[in-house]
């Protein structure tokens, strides 16, 4: 084999190699294009789901602050008519429709706040309400 024989064959070699290295280049290339477009793909999907979630669970929250508040105020009006019907019927230390008198007697401990509001009732004659003050207070 003669020089020309061996450079031409090295040169064949090389050229070889780098046209094997520039395929495998192009593939890794495709490959991580591929790759990244699916990845793209995949968090636009993933994006879109989780807006939907979002505004399902929005949409539920509303429901659920709606049973919530309705909730509370059947429980509040439930609780503002016993305390009418109480108020109504009267007691054993007030009589039939006096609020103020209730109010003494079963939300106790009645402050000098409450004492303010109410003082206007019992203008005439406020010892009756301080004596009940007191009393609730000492017990």
């Amino acid at each position: 084999m003669s020089i020309e024989q061996f450079g031409e064959s090295l040169l064949g070699d090389i050229r070889k190699r780098r046209q094997d290295e520039e395929r495998r280049a192009r593939r890794r290339a495709d490959r991580q294009a591929l790759l990244g477009l699916g990845v793209g793909i995949a968090a636009k999907i993933g994006n879109e789901m989780l807006a939907n979630k979002t505004k399902d669970f929005l949409k539920q929250e509303e429901k659920l602050v709606d049973n919530l508040a309705r909730n509370k105020s059947t429980n509040y009006v439930g609780q503002l008519n016993s305390y009418r019907n109480a108020i109504t019927a009267g007691g054993d230390d007030y009589a039939a429709g006096d609020v103020v008198g209730y109010a003494m007697t079963n939300l106790g401990g009645l402050d000098a706040q409450a004492k303010e509001n109410l003082s206007n009732v019992y203008m005439e004659d406020s010892r009756a309400y301080d004596a009940v003050i007191v009393k609730k207070n000492s017990d």
